[in-house]
């Protein structure tokens, strides 16, 4: 069980900021410290809240080290510069769940294995005012010390060589040379190496505790935790919000908090959607693995059906009116089955890719038409830009020409209007033409070929659209005729559903409006990004999930009083539709409430019209 992420702090003590290492012990120890460096006694009284304090020495440092105050001030001695770095600082918090007794053994191993025994002298102190905050503060030597305990330089001149082992001698005359640190102490990587054998030292001791906590020390990026961070409140800020005075860092946090909480819900939602969406998939596979199992029926079998199923509506027709339209029906079927025989589509999937080569071949024709009709279009701005521009030229001369300022002023006041549609005419003509000057006989030119090869384009894309028209089976037969050989297995499949919660009962819908859902949702084949072309009649296609999300969003904003479970629903339609539909949706409310009509769900589903046709 994941616990907060405890404080744990690495600073250093810098003389450039006005800090001092002996007055750090002081605070952290409790005791009474006098300062060298500074003349100056340094007393912080932290009797109340002190546990224990304490210095642990490497074997080769003097035993005279283990006083305070001569440590500290044997660390400034040595330091002699304005912006020396004097110590390093660890503050780090105790868990709670550890029993207060364990906190000296579980702080001393963590020293004596991370710092003691690579030569750093550790100054500790055990803090806790019983308010549910026990920490510790550490102070560290930044300096190494040799095995008779004289401090070490922390870094050293090293000179650079060349190919022949010779030192290299720059054109000033001083030899070239770089900067070597005595040790690696200051490096990066020990901030993450410290923090992570706290993290096990912790839950080893709360292993030993019989606690399920765990303490991880890693950012909630780098843990996979999709939450915002709250920011460390400081002593200033926490005090004063225990105080009920609210902190600019107080108002931060409790707004992060609130931002997690929403983010938190919002993904349970989702999640819960996302698993009714897979499990709406897997059933959506089932029909289609039954209905995989009747034979697919040809093009020219759906036809005939087709041309069947419109006599059959016409039974109670006059005769007259039966018999024209059978004769305008026969003439389409007619013409549809000659195109199909004449180009080898026997079947919806053949039919689907003769219509998507077409559209491959119409596709460059478009985009070149639309480039020809852009260009014709800025020849014509240039020429009328130019008409202007030679019109309003000598006003914009004379302009020009005015020296004093008054005067000068006065004219564009006079000529304003003449004078912005000059220069308008200029941004035009360098925008589209590069310069002022228009060869006008060379623009003619081109806008007589941009017509002739416009035109071109235009023939061949009406024959290609007058070819695409004549293998469109009619709407009708889509919709119908191809649902005449399998009515049996449907209305099983759709009663064995209704046992199971997925549709409602099959018996409160006409059978006819359940095939044409079945149809537009399921059956028809996906091509390319799930979506096809309609031509003339052709049912738009496109993939279940897509068509669910649109139906929800449409739903959500058009039923104001629509149950909550079609909330939750238009949120998973809202983020997986486009951006302009998902900045409608987050601009209104949400409520997470995990419940889902799916009967209400699916009888909309049925009377909505949207998957319709032309």
């Amino acid at each position: 069980m994941p616990i907060p992420c405890p404080h744990f702090k690495i600073t250093i003590v810098k003389r450039s900021q006005g800090q001092s290492a002996v007055a750090g012990a002081a605070y952290q120890s409790g005791e009474r410290l006098f300062s060298e460096y500074d003349q100056k006694t340094k007393f912080y009284n932290k009797k109340k809240e002190l546990v224990h304090a304490e210095i642990m020495l490497p074997s080769h440092a003097p035993p005279g080290y283990a006083d305070r105050a001569t440590l500290w001030n044997s660390v400034e001695a040595v330091e002699n510069q304005w912006n020396s770095q004097l110590a390093r600082r660890i503050v780090l918090a105790f868990p709670v769940e550890v029993p207060k007794e364990q906190y000296l053994p579980m702080l001393k191993e963590f020293c004596n294995e991370q710092f003691v025994s690579k030569g750093m002298i550790a100054d500790f102190a055990i803090h806790d005012k019983e308010d549910g905050n026990p920490h510790a503060h550490i102070l560290l030597t930044i300096r190494a010390m040799d095995e008779h305990g004289k401090w070490l330089p922390k870094a050293r001149k090293v000179y650079d060589l060349d190919e022949n082992g010779e030192r290299i001698r720059l054109p000033s005359g001083n030899w070239k040379c770089h900067k070597e640190n005595t040790v690696d102490w200051n490096d990066q990587k020990y901030a993450e190496v410290w923090r992570h054998g706290w993290e096990t030292i912790t839950n080893r001791y709360l292993e030993a505790a019989g606690r399920p906590e765990r303490v991880d020390l890693r950012s909630f990026e780098r843990q996979g935790i999709q939450q915002i961070p709250t920011v460390h409140l400081g002593p200033a800020a926490h005090q004063m919000e225990k105080r009920g005075v609210e902190t600019v860092l107080g108002n931060l946090n409790r707004d992060i908090r609130a931002a997690n909480s929403l983010m938190q819900s919002i993904r349970s939602a989702i999640r819960g959607l996302q698993r009714w969406i897979a499990d709406l998939n897997e059933k959506k596979q089932l029909l289609l693995d039954a209905l995989e199992k009747a034979k697919e029926p040809t093009l020219s079998d759906l036809l005939v059906d087709y041309f069947n199923l419109r006599n059959e509506q016409r039974s109670d027709w006059s005769g007259k009116a039966k018999l024209k339209c059978t004769v305008r029906d026969f003439e389409e079927v007619k013409q549809a089955v000659d195109y199909l025989k004449a180009h080898s589509l026997n079947t919806a999937e053949d039919l689907n890719q003769a219509i998507d080569s077409l559209n491959q071949t119409a596709a460059p024709l478009r985009r070149q038409l639309k480039q020809n009709e852009n260009r014709m279009r800025a020849i014509a701005q240039i020429k009328d830009a130019a008409a202007v521009h030679a019109k309003l030229k000598p006003i914009h001369d004379a302009f020009m020409k005015k020296n004093f300022k008054l005067t000068k002023d006065a004219y564009a006041a006079q000529h304003k209007e003449e004078l912005d549609t000059f220069n308008k005419a200029v941004r035009t003509l360098m925008k589209l033409n590069g310069s002022t000057a228009v060869d006008f006989s060379a623009l003619d030119a081109e806008f007589s070929a941009l017509q002739s090869g416009s035109a071109e384009l235009r023939t061949k894309l009406e024959t290609l659209q007058a070819a695409s028209r004549q293998g469109v089976p009619p709407l009708p037969f889509a919709r119908s005729a191809r649902f005449l050989p399998r009515l049996s297995a449907l209305q099983g499949l759709s009663a064995s559903f209704a046992v199971q919660g997925f549709l409602p009962s099959f018996s409160q819908y006409p059978f006819q409006r359940f095939c044409i859902l079945l149809f537009n949702a399921l059956l028809l084949p996906k091509t390319g990004n799930g979506v096809g072309v309609r031509k003339r009649g052709v049912i738009v296609q496109r993939l279940l999930i897509e068509k669910i999300c649109v139906c929800l969003y449409r739903l959500f904003f058009r039923c104001r009083r629509c149950p909550v479970g079609f909330q939750l629903m238009a949120a998973y339609a809202a983020l997986n539709c486009p951006r302009r539909h998902a900045a409608r949706f987050l601009s209104g409310k949400f409520y997470p409430v995990p419940a889902f009509h799916t009967d209400v769900f699916f009888l909309y589903l049925v009377d909505f019209p949207m998957y319709g046709t032309v």
